[in-house]
């Protein structure tokens, strides 16, 4: 029970089928059994392009001198002797030779007892293999758990993208926007005059480290600002705490039914990376595309604030001109009126008014568009802090479950 017994053709068929199948099959079997005879035992082509191959493989090698029943005991007996040495000139040591007769029989019982007790000798070590694949299969079930590592909740990752975002700062970076959108609406629809004392103050995005590299706007089809790495202020104790506790969170939702050596493998491999998030989300911010178009009303309304402030002044310049000829008492050259008031006060007066009126108007509008860009800052930045948070901390996290989730269905077909 346990023997399959293969018989193989002779060493020195002519067909190349067979030399080549005889060559494939001794390369996987468990003994090798050579069978010659008197007549062809020292075969040069036997030895060297088979026996002397295998020289390494004396102790599962038996070596069967059959046609025993033509010799007379004592030419039988220099035959093995010369067999042997033979085998030994191959290189083969411990190797077992017996002389057999398929004829008479002879010898064929210690045959068939010397391969019972090589198929009882791998059945042994099979079943003991057996046994010991159990017993560690058990100890690896014990150790793996029942419980499959669970999936990242959409709760946990939210959690953490809210912290995150706080750490990285997006409000104050969306305030910065909507800041920096009043402040170039100022300067392109606000009143001419004022506008000067707008200029002296840096953009709100610049004093944050964020203004860099911005230029001027690209024209009326808008412009999209690809802002640095951020020079903003350190994210505060309480953040960073935060942030600490939502990555705790998260290692207790994927893990809350593992072991506890599988837990803090989970932990080892998401401490880490909320170690190094912090710097990563502000390289992210620093890179993040802001809207910052600029719309076309502005062009409009810029456009009437320089032809009423060139009213303005071209008003001023006529009365200056008419005061200083009453001043030399010389007489007014014919004035233009308008109703009852001269054209030059009518310009200097209406460019002042209108544009100052014009100038709240731009204003408001652009308090509007202000808090549209805020929303549309905050919305992209977190965007892109949840593709941060996803390919730093999620994606590492979901490999080692995933491995975690292999180990077990492994685990678990080997004990079946």
């Amino acid at each position: 029970s346990g023997l399959v017994l293969v018989d193989l053709p002779d060493h020195d068929s002519t067909a190349v089928a067979h030399k080549a199948e005889a060559e494939r099959l001794v390369k996987v079997v468990d003994v090798l059994c050579w069978v010659v005879d008197p007549q062809k035992y020292a075969d040069a082509a036997l030895h060297d392009d088979f026996i002397q191959q295998y020289s390494g493989h004396g102790a599962v090698t038996l070596v069967l001198l059959n046609q025993a029943d033509r010799l007379h005991a004592d030419d039988l007996r220099k035959c093995l002797v010369h067999l042997n040495e033979l085998l030994l000139g191959d290189g083969l040591q411990g190797v077992r030779t017996m002389a057999v007769s398929a004829t008479t029989n002879e010898g064929i019982v210690d045959v068939r007892r010397e391969l019972q007790a090589r198929v009882a000798e791998r059945r042994a070590l099979v079943s003991r293999l057996d046994a010991d694949l159990d017993w560690v299969s058990g100890d690896l079930a014990v150790s793996c758990g029942e419980a499959n590592p669970a999936p990242v909740s959409a709760a946990a990752r939210d959690k953490l993208v809210r912290a995150a975002a706080t750490v990285a700062g997006v409000d104050t970076v969306a305030d910065a926007v909507a800041g920096t959108y009043r402040h170039r609406a100022t300067l392109a629809v606000g009143w001419p005059p004022t506008r000067w004392v707008k200029r002296l103050r840096a953009e709100p995005l610049k004093r944050i480290g964020l203004g860099r590299g911005f230029g001027s706007p690209a024209g009326d089809d808008g412009e999209t600002m690809t802002i640095p790495r951020s020079s903003l202020p350190a994210p505060s104790t309480l953040s960073v705490s935060a942030l600490g506790t939502a990555g705790r969170d998260l290692v207790s939702d994927v893990s809350g039914q593992l072991p506890e050596h599988w837990e803090q493998r989970v932990r080892a491999v998401v401490d880490p990376t909320l170690v190094l998030l912090p710097d990563q989300l502000d390289q992210g911010i620093g890179s993040q595309p802001m809207p910052l178009q600029r719309p076309r009303w502005w062009t409009v309304l810029g456009t009437i604030q320089r032809m009423l402030a060139l009213a303005m002044v071209a008003g001023m310049i006529w009365l200056a001109v008419l005061f200083v000829l009453r001043w030399f008492q010389i007489p007014d050259p014919p004035t233009v009126r308008l109703g009852q008031v001269p054209l030059p006060t009518v310009l200097a007066l209406g460019g002042a008014v209108l544009g100052f009126l014009l100038a709240v108007i731009g204003r408001q509008l652009g308090a509007i568009g202000a808090t549209r860009r805020r929303e549309q800052a905050r919305e992209q930045l977190s965007e892109g802090i949840a593709k941060t948070v996803d390919a730093n901390v999620i994606a590492p996290l979901n490999v080692e479950l995933e491995a975690q989730r292999r180990v077990q269905q492994r685990v678990l077909a080997l004990g079946r």
